[in-house]
């Protein structure tokens, strides 16, 4: 053996190509690129001591210094770091300079794929369109707010910059409680919803098809208070729903987690296929185990077990497990292998992802009644009689209920009323219940005007 400088051993007799000298390093990002053929031939060692370093050349695209950073792209962004890289593309945090410097993710198109049988660069424009009009109906899905093309014809967009966990460390980490299950299911279920509605294309509503639910394209977030909220990620293969759209003839997909309807590729795909993927994704976050498990990661492998293998029971899984028997049967038939036999819609399971009685304690309690009668209700003496807004909980009948205090003149409640834009009204509902108690302020009196139950 031979040892070279930096620690970096070196097996007699192999040969230079495999290693690189670490002076080429260092040349001007501007530079051309290093290549293995600029890598001069290098004899075997003779001694312990080398004129120059060498590294493996397996090192290089981590040791290279990349052209993106520091770079400003569309003379707005200031791209900072490389934080996340994948087959199709590369994310960067960088900050967006004419927004005062505020922290966005900017993807790009892998330059080295060039597969017009996957038609990426067609995927990668249909995904920031998705999630650009996706992310104004539902506060679960990311948020898509630029797209172009940079001056090397490389396709990029611009996202809101998102820190948490993806949920596969969130499930590797420690078991989920049934409240918290709860509380993220409905909130993966609500984006899924909400895609599976659709989006406007020419006069028409396409329902949206995401075809790769699974953990780590979840990313959970907490917020100041430790609470928890969900954003769906990577859009970059979902699907429109089109009368005359071409059915894809080959596999797209993350192989654990595709619907037997998607590995084998002869049927339209619709929301019941992520309905499948959905199922395992909660069989995965009640357990910490998969439900299936093929012989082999091949796509052959999981072709044969998501057609044919049934999946594991609870009891056979985690025996410890004390779930409400309509729970274990919801997750169940999510993964039924017939599309038929499955909940039709997200909005089947959104009923069915409700807490037992015994558990609702861990929730606040909504009031759905409309009837103003229920409430005695009068100003905090506190409080100032003038535009705000505050935390404090409502009593009703012996029962406390959380609730967001508005007050806020009567012809701006109206405003809020009448807009179209948001799709929430003064304050976001999800993923904590609340109810909305709306005043307003005249020059002689407070006037209860009335208040909104809302829950997700």
């Amino acid at each position: 053996m031979g040892i070279l400088e930096d620690g970096v051993i070196e097996p007699w007799g192999k040969t230079r190509n495999n290693f690189i000298p670490y002076s080429l390093l260092r040349q001007s990002p501007t530079e051309e690129p290093v290549s293995r053929s600029r890598v001069p031939r290098r004899r075997k060692l003779a001694s312990e001591t080398l004129l120059q370093r060498w590294l493996p050349y397996s090192l290089l695209p981590f040791l290279m210094t990349d052209p993106n950073i520091n770079r400003l792209l569309a003379k707005r962004y200031q791209i900072q770091e490389l934080i996340g890289t994948g087959a199709m593309s590369r994310v960067y945090l960088a900050k967006d300079v004419f927004l005062g410097g505020v922290s966005v993710a900017i993807k790009f198109l892998a330059l080295s794929v060039d597969n017009q049988k996957l038609r990426l660069r067609e995927r990668f424009e249909q995904e920031a369109k998705i999630c650009a009009l996706l992310s104004q109906k539902s506060l679960h899905i990311v948020q898509v707010t630029d797209y172009g093309v940079d001056e090397n014809g490389t396709q990029f967009h611009v996202m809101e910059y998102l820190q948490g966990k993806n949920l596969s460390y969130v499930i590797r980490l420690q078991p989920l409680s049934l409240a918290r299950f709860m509380s993220l299911a409905r909130q993966i279920s609500l984006g899924l919803q909400c895609a599976h509605q659709g989006i406007w294309v020419d006069d028409d509503i396409c329902p949206i098809i995401h075809r790769d639910i699974k953990p780590s394209n979840i990313l959970v977030m907490y917020d100041s208070n430790s609470r928890e909220s969900i954003k769906l990620l990577d859009f970059g293969i979902a699907k429109l729903l089109q009368a005359d759209s071409d059915r894809t003839n080959y596999y797209l997909g993350t192989l654990a987690y595709s619907s037997p309807e998607q590995m084998d590729g002869k049927e339209e795909l619709d929301q019941r296929s992520d309905i499948y993927s959905l199922g395992i994704i909660m069989f995965e976050m009640l357990t910490g185990k998969m439900p299936l498990q093929a012989d082999t990661q091949s796509f052959g492998g999981w072709y044969k077990t998501h057609l044919f293998q049934p999946p594991r029971s609870f009891n056979l899984v985690e025996p410890r497990l004390n779930l409400p028997q309509s729970l274990e049967d919801l997750v169940m038939s999510c993964m039924a292998k017939a599309p038929g036999d499955r909940p039709q819609s997200m909005g089947e399971i959104l009923k069915a992802l409700v807490l037992p009685q015994h558990c609702n304690d861990q929730l606040p309690k909504v009031q759905h009644s409309q009837d103003l009668s229920e409430f005695t209700i009068s100003w905090p003496q506190n409080k100032p009689i003038a535009d705000i807004v505050f935390s404090a909980p409502v009593s009703s009948n012996g029962e406390i209920s959380a609730a967001l205090w508005v007050m806020l003149p009567q012809q701006e409640i109206q405003k809020c009323l009448l807009n179209i834009r948001y799709n929430q009204f003064l304050f976001i509902t999800a993923p904590h219940p609340m109810v909305l108690w709306i005043m307003y302020s005249t020059t002689a009196s407070m006037v209860p005007s009335g208040f909104l139950a809302t829950w997700t």
